[in-house]
């Protein structure tokens, strides 16, 4: 930017500013103290000129940028790469990266920026679904279940039926609905299970203890047993390229119990990926499954069990609020903005501060 002729230099004066040095790394991506970054993030940047390399820095600790440190050193790139894509970060941490650009006659080190990764991972929110009777996105070619497509092919026999629905839904505009049945009165076998593939795996390993979670909204003429059993309820399976699996009942923390899928309302139901999945390695998850009644339970030993419930928002996310539910942990109440756990003055603070600055 120049300006000439101004009022505070008036005559020939001329002022002059530069908003980088043209030798150094600039124009990041994401920007910088960008918050709610995916977690495939990669990052990217205008080269600055001359530079015949890029040395990539990336860290959680700040004090690693200071010059003369390489320990966070991650990457040296040629001069046509300003992109690079990190192996694994965290959700919810806040990460921070420098470029330095490297000249023939010596190197320019890079500002320091910094973004935060987003605090949960969507597996499935059911946005790209499809219900059109001719469409192949339609949403029991993702989750098989036992009623197959629509001319009744290729299910799994149990007593499962999904259908993609737009009311009621808990994010976006599509949710599941999921028809179970343990009677067995029509299918195969008297248990209901609807399972997901992935391919490729998804790699849910990281450095911190991860969460899965699952919202779920009942109806109050779901038939639920009196005194159900572990095997007799909802349950949500995980599988990995080895064939290792492990399945964990709802209710096993208080106060969740299986009647709540009598509720007509979205529930959220949480559970720990390293705990309730034991033996799986949770780097290499190739399969998800959603059912109800015991597993393999032949039509002979059907039991009174049917009904419907309705799912959203399958993610994956860090544990935040510990309470005193038998050491369970949940997440945040909607509003806690400052992840805190708790929504008081502090978090409006923060919304206002937003608002007025970028109406954010």
């Amino acid at each position: 930017m120049v300006e000439y002729n101004t009022p505070d230099y008036p005559g020939d004066r001329t002022k002059v500013w530069l908003d980088y040095y043209p030798d150094r790394a600039h124009d990041p991506d994401p920007a910088c103290d960008e918050e709610d970054v995916p977690c495939d993030v990669c990052l990217s940047w205008t080269a600055g000129e001359g530079a015949e390399q890029h040395f990539v820095y990336l860290t959680t600790d700040i004090d690693k940028l200071v010059p003369g440190d390489h320990s966070a050193l991650v990457a040296i790139l040629d001069a046509n790469q300003t992109t690079f894509c990190p192996e694994a970060t965290t959700l919810s941490l806040t990460y921070y990266w420098r470029v330095d650009e490297v000249h023939p006659c010596g190197t320019t080190t890079g500002q320091i920026w910094s973004f935060t990764k987003v605090h949960c991972m969507m597996i499935d929110d059911f946005e790209s679904y499809s219900d059109d009777d001719v469409d192949p996105d339609q949403v029991f070619y993702t989750w098989l279940d036992g009623a197959g497509d629509q001319y009744g092919i290729g299910g799994n026999g149990t007593g499962s039926s999904v259908y993609l629905v737009h009311d009621p839904v808990h994010c976006g505009e599509n949710a599941m609905e999921y028809q179970y049945d343990s009677s067995g009165s029509e299918r195969e076998m008297a248990y209901s299970e609807a399972e997901r593939a992935f391919d490729p795996p998804l790699n849910l390993a990281d450095q911190g203890e991860k969460v899965l979670a699952i919202w779920f909204y009942g109806d109050p003429a779901n038939i639920v047993d009196e005194e159900p059993s572990d095997a007799d309820v909802m349950w949500f399976e995980v599988g990995d390229t080895s064939d290792n699996v492990a399945r964990t009942p709802y209710g096993i923390y208080a106060p969740d119990t299986p009647s709540d899928i009598q509720s007509a309302g979205w529930n959220v139901w949480v559970m720990d990926l390293a705990t309730e999945f034991p033996g799986v390695e949770l780097a290499l998850v190739d399969s998800m499954a959603i059912g109800f009644g015991l597993y393999g339970r032949p039509k002979e030993q059907g039991i009174n069990q049917a009904g419907t419930v309705f799912l959203d928002c399958l993610k994956v996310c860090e544990p935040i609020c510990p309470d005193a539910w038998l050491g369970r942990r949940r997440y945040a109440p909607d509003g806690d903005v400052n992840h805190d756990c708790c929504v008081t003055w502090d978090d409006l603070k923060i919304m206002a501060g937003n608002w007025l600055e970028d109406r954010r």
